[in-house]
């Protein structure tokens, strides 16, 4: 089922309007019940996250128009490793590469688009100081703060803002009261 959607906190402006319509005019000409292009994307109006989708669902087709065209090769091949080809076909059909080729092309074509005409986004910044002094109190105190304060935006890092100024970055996975002992505070920074 293809889907193409803004994501519920999409950054909306005119670029990613017209990027939507022009996906969806991909889906209309290559999807369907026996198309070749099926997708699920939410667009978020973010440059380098809406040209990454588009970027995977580019990798893909052309990763599958190579598996089309060794299969066409390896069935003009009369023998393979010495022995004889069992699958050989003489000539080549054409026009599924030639499909696939005009996909790949009308979504690197969005994928320019977003490039060239999606605004530059400023990275916005939150921090919350500490009013505990103990890291396992640090901890329990930005937990509840994030929890009750969730963060809405896009790319989002952690960093521990250290007594002596530097900036120390956090990991979701591995993220403890460990990486607070002498945090003052913790800064997000998101798009």
């Amino acid at each position: 089922m293809n889907k193409i959607i803004f994501h519920k906190n999409c950054i909306q402006h005119e670029a990613v309007a017209k990027v939507k319509r022009m996906l969806n005019k991909i889906k209309k000409d290559f999807g369907g019940f026996q198309g070749i292009f099926y997708c699920s994307i939410q667009l978020t109006g973010v440059n380098d996250i809406d040209r990454k989708e588009i970027k995977s669902h580019i990798e893909k087709h052309l990763r599958n128009l190579k598996k089309k065209i060794d299969k066409q090769l390896l069935q003009n091949e009369t023998f393979v490793s010495g022995e004889i080809n069992e699958d050989y076909e003489e000539g080549f059909y054409i026009p599924p590469f030639t499909e696939e080729l005009n996909l790949i092309e009308s979504l690197n074509k969005v994928s320019s688009y977003i490039q060239n005409n999606y605004p530059e986004i400023k990275t916005k910044q939150s921090e919350f100081i500490f009013t505990k002094n103990t890291s396992e109190e640090k901890f329990n105190e930005a937990k509840l703060h994030f929890q009750n304060n969730p963060i809405i935006g896009f790319s989002q890092e952690y960093f521990a803002v250290l007594e002596n100024g530097e900036n120390k970055k956090l990991y979701p996975f591995t993220f403890s009261s460990y990486d607070l002992i002498d945090a003052k505070s913790i800064r997000c920074v998101f798009l």
